[in-house]
This record gives C-alpha cells, sequence and structure tokens, in this order.
C-alpha cells in the first residue's frame, strides 16, 4: 500500500460509484471540496465495516459482497 500513496491510479469501478452517492447532480465546483473530504476519508461512518479502501486503486469504495470480504473495488482492479 505505501507504494501506491506515491503512484496515481484511476479510481475502480466500486470507488467511482461510492463518491457518486456524495456528489451525484452537483455542479464540479460544489463537488472538488467534497471529493477532497472523500479522498482523506472523512465522510464516511468510520464504524462502518464495509467501506474500505481498495488493494490496487487506494480509493474509499463501499464492499457489497455477502461476507464482506472483497478487497479490491472492481474487476479491473482485482486483475
Amino acid at each position: 500500500m505505501d507504494n501506491q500513496i506515491n503512484q496515481y491510479r484511476e479510481p475502480g469501478e466500486g470507488a467511482i460509484t461510492f463518491a457518486l452517492e456524495y456528489t451525484k447532480g452537483l455542479t464540479k465546483q460544489e463537488a472538488e471540496p467534497i471529493i477532497a473530504s472523500l479522498l482523506k476519508g472523512e465522510l464516511h461512518e468510520v464504524s462502518d465495516k464495509r467501506v474500505k479502501r481498495c488493494d490496487y486503486c487506494g480509493y474509499w469504495w463501499r464492499d457489497e459482497s455477502v461476507r464482506n470480504t472483497k478487497k479490491t473495488c472492481s474487476k479491473e482492479c482485482k486483475t
């Protein structure tokens, strides 16, 4: 994960879906501070064990799997 801090990666589908929960319908100007807060992990409830960082892209996402055991936010990030 330390390598991900210095290496930019496009967000996976799960991370994009998660961000849309907070920004849908907003203008770019309205969404920018929200995106910044999302990247810092400030907006979601920290006790929500389904919200985690993707092991590949490093962005926050919500694991909707039955067992909550996925490590990546999308098939693309998994491969």
